[in-house]
């Protein structure tokens, strides 16, 4: 019984971390799309500008 235990634990904790993962990964490449947004504006401008 306690293995059942120990591996619904060791699920619960990899699911966790899995979870965990994404969520970064979706922050990141939130906080990624952002950067290379403004620097495609700022480019832009700079195109535009030098027309």
């Amino acid at each position: 019984m306690s293995n059942v235990i120990g591996w619904l634990g060791i699920d619960i904790v990899f699911k966790g971390f899995v979870i965990a993962h994404i969520a970064l990964i979706v922050v990141r490449a939130r906080d990624f799309l952002r950067y290379v947004g403004v620097l495609l504006l700022f480019w832009s401008v700079i195109w535009f500008l030098s027309l």
